[in-house]
């Protein structure tokens, strides 16, 4: 028997570079940074959109968009920005007990 390799040849090229698979990897490059682009402000412009749209079409209360804003928005963010990170013991519990002696310093001042 003869020596075949397992690798497959994969005769799909763009800009000289040969693809690996990945969709990314198959665009070229001018496009992937227009498409960075895209994927950063298009969220912004259809909040924005929404926003204008329900304020033309209904008079919304501002105390319910804070409320949804601050209840609901502010953990959400909070949660996928941890998703992301490796949390390190030491580390967050010098982050808790700075937040305790902020609490605290907050709550002394108020009395």
């Amino acid at each position: 028997m003869e020596n075949q390799t397992s690798e497959v040849q994969d005769p799909v090229r763009f800009a000289g570079q040969r693809c690996q698979g990945s969709f990314a990897e198959t665009v070229p490059v001018e496009y992937r940074l227009m498409l960075n682009v895209l994927n950063i402000l298009l969220p912004i412009f259809l909040v924005i959109l929404v926003g204008f749209t329900l304020g033309k079409l209904k008079r919304l209360d501002m105390t319910t968009v804070v409320d949804v804003r601050y209840y609901i928005g502010l953990p959400a963010l909070a949660f996928t920005a941890m998703l992301s990170k490796r949390i390190v013991l030491l580390e967050a519990s010098q982050i808790w007990a700075s937040a305790l002696v902020v609490i605290a310093g907050t709550r002394s001042a108020k009395r």
